[in-house]
């Protein structure tokens, strides 16, 4: 029998107090197995992250903030997460069952669904995704 993979989500987040507490519950739901924020804003985003497994507090940098995540992280896998997205609830185990099945497989991203009206948001999901299919290059 073998052990699922762990997959730790970690958010770098700037002055995301408006939606942290949302996006954590939402990580929570889809049933990954650690949530990591990486505070990089003075805004009142680590007071909010309480759900959170482990908040760290540094400068702003995605670059950096994403590397204090994965630092502080005690997955096999990392799911970076920009703090205004929702994941799928299945997201946790499709990651799990693409990896388990498809050992080859060593980076990848979701298809992105903008919650918003208007062919401008259709049009930049397109042409997201195209850029996953075509050049494998993940967006965010």
């Amino acid at each position: 029998m073998t052990v699922p993979l762990r997959v730790s989500v970690v958010i770098p987040a700037l002055n995301e107090a408006s939606q942290i507490a949302e996006t954590i519950a939402a990580v929570r739901a889809a049933e990954f197995d650690e949530i990591i924020v990486v505070d990089g804003g003075r805004h009142g985003t680590t007071s909010l992250s309480g759900a959170a497994d482990s908040v760290v507090v540094g400068s702003p940098g995605r670059a950096r903030q994403q590397n204090r995540g994965a630092d502080a992280s005690h997955g096999d896998v990392l799911l970076f997460l920009h703090a205004d997205c929702r994941p799928h609830p299945d997201s946790a185990r499709a990651i799990r069952r693409v990896l388990t099945d498809h050992s080859e497989v060593v980076a990848g991203c979701f298809v992105q669904r903008i919650a918003a009206d208007g062919w401008r948001y259709r049009l930049l999901e397109w042409g997201n995704l195209r850029r996953g299919l075509w050049w494998q290059m993940a967006y965010g």
